[in-house]
């Protein structure tokens, strides 16, 4: 997949339709960030291990100490100081690359200083089952992933078409939203920790409840972000862009925003349940259908068809969360969302028992059930 993306960055940003100056520079800062694109993938799955033995604080120390390591050397980079001379875009890239690396050293050190890690060398041991465990559960996520930013590749592509000025304030307006999707995003990974405990556990009816109480808590969080998004939302674009027919665009982008913005909350804490509940398939097939067919299509029918710009593409983004996030909610309260353990042969019984009071593997290879 790197290879894929150091080869075909070129192709793979014209189908953004950016002006060539800005292709060729676009071109060679995600080429430098390619390369070394096995350090985000460690700095997911280091954070993932941390927070499913409930340390959540110690992938935030990492992130914090990471994006302060890019800002300094975003600067000293672009810019250059003393010795180093400026760079520019690919100092931008460097920055990103050498951040990435502290993150990932940083995550390291936590993951060997948990005491709920065991980190043995027969535990790397190639083991089939574990294998087929992981990649039934990793590859529908992954898919989700893919099938997101593919959509969203092609519906940038429509935003594009609608002129430069509206593509910045989608792209500004969607920079300042994330700071109130944050929240929901810490409140998703309690959920998929939570529940993921839980279901192990065989207490579903008590994972069905707190799924749903986390989805509520968070979007009670979000409504209160929504308006904030709706009234200072365009004070916010002045500090990105000076011009005045764009900053109107970012106010009304996040007016949008502001109306999905608790459905947005649930649909990230229900995504993040269902992948706890092992069940990591129904949101790929969800997120799949949501962004080729009613995203990308809204989109298109609402912003250009219908020639209502801006507002189009949030309406079309904002009818696309709210019908995932109900198909979620019905599924939870149905209990159509947790996917049932498949039964060991008693021949894997008896290679892979574990002690019910220390809830330890005692053979490596070992898939923990407790």
């Amino acid at each position: 997949m790197d290879s894929l993306r150091y080869f075909f960055a070129e192709n793979l940003i014209q189908l953004l339709g950016v002006e060539p100056e800005v292709l060729q520079l676009a071109t060679v800062y995600f080429q430098i960030l390619a390369i070394p694109s096995i350090i985000m993938a460690l700095m997911f799955v280091l954070s993932s291990i941390l927070r499913g033995t409930g340390d959540t604080k110690s992938p935030m120390k990492a992130v914090i100490i990471a994006n302060v390591v890019n800002m300094v050397f975003d600067y000293l980079l672009i810019f250059g100081f003393l010795f180093i001379p400026p760079l520019g875009i690919v100092g931008a890239a460097i920055a990103g690359v050498l951040a990435r690396v502290v993150g990932v050293g940083m995550l390291l050190y936590y993951v060997r200083k948990n005491d709920a890690i065991d980190l043995k060398k027969k535990q790397f041991r190639f083991n089939l089952q574990n294998q087929k465990d992981l990649l039934g559960l990793g590859a529908p996520a992954a898919g989700e992933r893919l099938a997101m930013r593919i959509g969203q590749v092609v519906y940038f592509g429509f935003i594009v078409a609608l002129g430069t000025s509206t593509f910045s304030a989608h792209q500004i307006a969607g920079n300042i939203e994330t700071f109130s999707y944050m929240i929901a995003y810490g409140f998703a990974a309690a959920a998929t920790i939570i529940v993921g405990r839980l279901v192990g556990a065989k207490q579903y009816e008590q994972a069905k409840s707190y799924a749903k109480l986390i989805a509520l808590i968070s979007a009670s969080f979000m409504v209160f972000m929504g308006i904030l998004l709706f009234i200072f939302g365009e004070w916010m674009g002045s500090f990105f862009t000076d011009d005045p027919v764009v900053q109107a665009e970012i106010g009304t982008a996040l007016k949008i925003a502001t109306f999905f913005q608790p459905f947005l909350a649930i649909l990230l804490i229900l995504t993040g349940a269902f992948q706890g509940a092992r069940n990591t398939k129904f949101p790929m097939y969800l997120t799949t259908i949501g962004m080729w067919l009613i995203r990308t299509v809204f989109v298109y029918i609402l912003a250009i068809q219908f020639e209502l710009g801006i507002a189009g593409v949030w309406l079309a983004i904002g009818i696309d969360i709210v019908i995932r996030a109900v198909v979620l909610w019905y599924r939870v309260e149905t209990d159509r969302w947790i996917k049932p353990e498949k039964k060991r042969s008693h021949k894997e019984e008896l290679r892979c028992h574990c002690d019910p009071q220390t809830k330890q593997a005692q053979v490596s290879g070992c898939v923990n059930n407790y």
